[in-house]
């Protein structure tokens, strides 16, 4: 596969190059410039990727900076920013889709809710958990809105957890924790691991909240 790349690049660039110059080719020029900043990014050359997409962007932009398909780019320029290690810069990128998506409340909550996620894990990452208490609650309340109950929620939701078990606030945690081995269970069955982490953390919060019966059946 990765012999394709290159001649994937030679189709892609002229492609980008020719949308570029005419903005009536606009939805052209995301769709290529998105799929090649896809193919640089496997090659692992995340500084092409990113060129790409942040001239993408600032084309779309010129035209108007509130564009929903500018939202997209932005993603994509996030998770580049973020593989590079620039959390700070990431950041700023995805809240900035963000904006974009909620300035369209026809647009999908679901891609907000999956922006707002990223947006909490990398608070978390870079600025702790403090900062990342918000966000997360956010998000939870956006997958509630636009898939009750989808596993793509349990990021978020099991994040939040740990950011209160950690903080041993066990109250806010064990209904949380309580979500999630409902959700894992539903996924992976009653005896996938990732279940079984979920049992033992909440029976750690469960003991911590003075329910040592409930604790000992569940250890």
């Amino acid at each position: 596969a990765r012999q394709a790349y290159p001649e994937a690049v030679s189709q892609l660039t002229p492609v980008v190059e020719s949308a570029a110059k005419d903005p009536a080719d606009l939805p052209l020029l995301i769709e290529s410039s998105r799929l090649l900043a896809s193919v640089y990014r496997e090659m692992g050359d995340p500084d092409a990727a990113g060129q790409i997409l942040g001239r993408a962007s600032a084309l779309v932009s010129k035209g108007d900076p509130a564009d929903i398909s500018l939202a997209a780019i932005l993603d994509d320029l996030a998770a580049v920013q973020r593989a590079q290690s620039s959390l700070v810069l990431a950041i700023t990128t995805i809240e900035n889709a963000i904006r974009i998506r909620q300035l369209h409340p026809e647009s999908s909550r679901v891609e907000l809710a999956r922006d707002i996620t990223t947006d909490a894990m990398m608070r978390y990452q870079r600025f702790g958990a403090a900062d990342a208490i918000a966000p997360l609650r956010r998000a939870i309340q956006e997958w509630d809105a636009a898939l009750p109950g989808d596993p793509q929620s349990l990021t978020a939701i099991e994040a939040l957890a740990s950011v209160y078990r950690e903080g041993n606030h066990y109250a806010e945690a064990e209904p949380l924790l309580r979500r999630t081995l409902r959700l894992r269970e539903a996924v992976s069955g009653p005896e996938g691991a990732e279940v079984i982490s979920t049992v033992d953390s909440l029976a750690y919060v469960v003991f911590g909240l003075g329910k040592m019966t409930e604790a000992e059946a569940l250890y």
